[in-house]
Parts: C-alpha cells; structure tokens; sequence
C-alpha cells in the first residue's frame, strides 16, 4: 500500500511536468524554506514507497498538484495505516507511527478499504469499490438514498457547478460504504450508481463530456453487478442526451424501455418514450414521435413519481408537456400552441431548467410558423432563464432557434445575440 501511495505521487508529479528536483523545489517554495531542506532525494524516498510523508507535507503536496487536499491526506493515512501494520508482523519498528495511530485507524478503517484510490477521480474510486466487499447497517443504507433523492430534487433548481460538489463529497461516502456494504450492499450499489448518474450528467451540463461518459460506466457497473435494470435505464437516457445522432440516440432510448417494464417504473418507462418522441421527431418520423407520444402519455396515467425510483421524482405532467412541445415544435404539429401555453401554465416558480427548455420549444415553433417577433420575444425570455440556471438543455434549443432565425431584421440581431453568449 506504501509502495502504490508513492506510485501515485509520482504519478501527480509527473501529470503537473515535474522532475523530481523540481518537485523539491516546489514543495521547498510553498513551505517558505529558503534553505531547501526538501530535497530530490526525500521526493524519491516518497515514491518508492520507503516512507509516507507527514500530514502537513501531504498538505504541500495537494496543494503542488492541485488536488483536494482531504482526498490525499485519506489516501496517505490508509497508507501509512498498511505500513503500520505490515512492520508490527515484521516485528520492526515503525517510523512513521502517529502518536494518535490506534484513533487515527479507527477513523480510516472505512477509506482503508479504498485502497489510493481515494486520491483518483470519484469514478475511480466507484469502480474501485465496486469490487470489494464487507457490513453497513439499514439505516445507513437508508439515509444515503435519502440524501441522493435530495440530491436528484436539487438537480432541477440549482446549476451544475453548484450541486456538483456536494454530490462528489456524497459519492465518496457512498464508495467508503461500499466497502463495507454486508446485506445492504445491493441497496448501496444501487444508490451509488444513481449518484453518479446524476454526476454524469451534472458533467454534461457544465460541458464535459469526458468526465461524465467515466460517471456513466461507474453507474452502468454498478447497474449490472446489482442486477438493477432501471440503473441501466437510467444510463442509457442521460446519455441519449449527449449523442449527435437523433437516430442513435433513438436507438438507446428504444434500449432504456426494455429496462422499465416491471411494476414500479411507470413514470421512468413515459419519461424514456418521450425521450424517443423528442429524437424521432428531430429525425422527421411523424408516425414514429406521435406514437411515443401516446405511449409516453398512456403510461403516465398510471405513473407515481414520488413513490418510484428517486431519479424520476422531476417528471410532472408539466414535464411531460415540455417534451411533448419539443416533438411537436420539430413536427410542427397543430396541437403545439395549446400544448405549450398548457405546458408554461403547469409550471413551477422553481423549475427555471425546465422553463427554458420550454420557451427555447415555444420559440422555435413561433419562428417556423413565421412569426419571428412573438418567437425572439420567447426566445429572449428563454435566453435570460437559460444563462441563469446554466441549463445545458436550454442552450441546445435556443442554439436550434439561432439557425431557424432569419440572418435581417430583429431575428438577425438575435441571432447574432445568440451566437455571441452560447458560443
């Protein structure tokens, strides 16, 4: 464990371009020590996992490579827990002993089960996880599922960047408790994978595709190794946003409705169709778009958002009408004003995200009908909302709008507008 904490300082060092003189120098520099007294040859002794460095030089080190700097001295405290236990077998003495060891063990046993990699990515540390084994308790169990639920409820009022790093620091927890999971390991699992689902597409929002597509396999293992079909569904739907293709993305969706067949997944199986309605109608399949429509809406009469898996809790009918107005507005369907203004009505003071998917929708089918000053009017008002909530989604539909706008004229001038604040 000494050897692969040092592994993974050299790692760090070498991912920031450092030799290890350099990383002397640095660490030397951050502490204010004009004589040196860090030397290339203490930084070797690290890596090669012939000593664990102190807490405070753990410090120096997270703060050189810019990492955060509990995940590291976690990582360094399960190191030198092994170390510890590794030479009172050897019977040898232990150098790097803290005078508080037996607490200090105590308050790691949970991170020993990590291994380094606590100091990884969080999707890192989840697959890591994943595989291991060992007790936690129902009520543990319990208010982790809890908190994710809050977590997936504060998705639809908060932007990304806010919300993502409490839920990191919650999908830690979670992966510390997997290590331990005992009966309860399933529930975890389960909850761990829809945590980093949500992670995932927090990821998506803030425009970081890498990250969130490592967050969608962690929740897909997961997924599996629970044996969880829903989890799966879950995956394929988030990550249905981000695909280019309508027809690809159609084809997971069509994936994710085998997933949500069972008793219990009625409002997630009219969430995934309208999903389909929206890609089948940016394809132009009229017949195939209002299909899912109807089966979208059939389903949900028999839907209970509140009482079904936690990710689900956001699909109101008003939601379901803001999908149906983004398949409508693509079709250009008869029905699309009364649905929209339908739509608008049902919605709540805080559910700004799904507002500007909304007015982006309305927008959109305004300027195809021709009436591009009611539709930059919308626009404009979705454009304002969009900004503030950091909505990936509505960014998407009012970059739609930017190229149905005419290029004169009120239209060209917001299309321009447009262009210029979403990049």
């Amino acid at each position: 464990m000494t050897e692969a904490f040092g592994e993974l300082l050299r790692r760090l060092r070498e991912r920031a371009g450092r030799s290890q003189t350099e990383q002397a120098e640095e660490l030397c520099r951050l502490m204010g020590d004009p004589l040196n007294s860090v030397t290339r040859s203490e930084v070797s002794r690290y890596e090669r996992g012939g000593r664990v460095p102190r807490p405070r030089m753990v410090r120096l080190y997270a703060q050189s490579f810019g990492v955060p700097e509990g995940e590291l001295l976690r990582a360094a405290a399960v190191a030198r827990a092994a170390r510890s236990a590794s030479t009172v077998r050897a019977g040898a003495p232990n150098v790097d002993a803290d005078p508080e060891d037996p607490l200090r063990r105590r308050e790691f046993m949970g991170a020993a089960a990590l291994g380094v990699g606590l100091a990884a990515e969080p999707w890192s540390r989840l697959s890591y996880a994943l595989g291991r084994r060992g007790p936690a308790d129902a009520q543990v169990s319990a208010a982790m599922t809890e908190r994710t639920t809050a977590l997936f409820a504060a998705e639809e009022r908060m932007p990304a960047r806010e919300l993502y790093r409490g839920l990191a620091q919650h999908l830690d927890e979670l992966t510390v408790l997997l290590g331990a999971g005992g009966p309860h390991r399933r529930d975890l699992l389960v909850t761990a994978g829809e945590t980093a689902a949500l992670a995932g597409w927090l990821a998506f929002d803030m425009g970081d595709m890498t990250t969130a597509q490592h967050y969608y396999a962690a929740a897909a293992h997961a997924g599996r190794e629970a044996d969880h079909e829903p989890l799966l569904a879950l995956v394929l739907a988030y990550g249905s946003y981000a695909v280019a293709d309508p027809a690809e993305a159609r084809t997971m969706l069509r994936a994710a409705q085998l997933h949500v067949r069972q008793p219990g997944c009625a409002t997630a199986r009219a969430w995934v169709s309208a999903r389909e309605a929206e890609e089948s109608a940016a394809i132009g399949d009229r017949e195939g778009a209002l299909r899912a429509v109807e089966r979208a809406q059939a389903v949900f009469d028999y839907a209970d958002p509140g009482s079904e898996q936690p990710w689900v809790r956001f699909f109101s009918r008003a939601r379901l009408d803001s999908m149906t107005v983004a398949a409508y507005a693509r079709l250009d369907h008869p029905d699309l004003a009364a649905v929209s203004e339908a739509a608008l009505r049902a919605l709540r003071p805080g559910d700004a995200k799904v507002r500007a998917v909304i007015l982006g929708d309305v927008a959109l089918s305004y300027v195809q009908r021709g009436e591009v000053e009611r539709g930059s009017e919308i626009a404009r008002a979705a454009l304002e909302v969009t900004m503030r909530s950091e909505a990936t989604l509505g960014r998407q539909r009012l970059a739609v709008v930017a190229q149905q706008l005419p290029t004169r004229g009120e239209g060209g001038q917001l299309r321009e507008e447009l262009r210029a604040l979403l990049g």
